[in-house]
């Protein structure tokens, strides 16, 4: 097995993540360019992991703050897969990340070689 050395992460994993869900504060900024926003959708939006494990790895969510995809309703998981559809994943994985007590359902597109 070989280890993943991404060092540009210990930023990440040192500081203090007491703030809000970046996954719904970054996408109400109004500011894509700066918030790493790189398409909107009706229900989800498409964002650069600026943490990334590899390059070009990307995050698909929905702007609901929901702890499972069954939690979606029918509109916002159309909109989440099509946006998906847009980004032609060559492997994508599914996740709940834990934040603050909650959970958060994304779509991370990880690029793998």
């Amino acid at each position: 097995m070989q280890q993943l050395w991404a060092p540009w992460r210990m930023q990440y994993i040192e500081s203090d993540k007491s703030g809000p869900c970046v996954l719904c504060a970054k996408p109400a900024e109004g500011d894509d360019r700066r918030s790493y926003i790189l398409e909107r959708a009706e229900h989800s939006f498409v964002m650069m992991n600026i943490y990334p494990y590899s390059s070009g790895h990307l995050m698909v969510s929905p702007y609901a703050h929901v702890d499972r995809l069954a939690a979606l309703d029918d509109a916002t998981a159309l909109d989440l897969t099509r946006t998906l559809g847009l980004m032609h994943p060559p492997r994508s994985g599914l996740f709940q990340k834990a934040k603050q007590g909650h959970s958060v359902v994304a779509v991370e597109l990880i690029r793998r070689h």
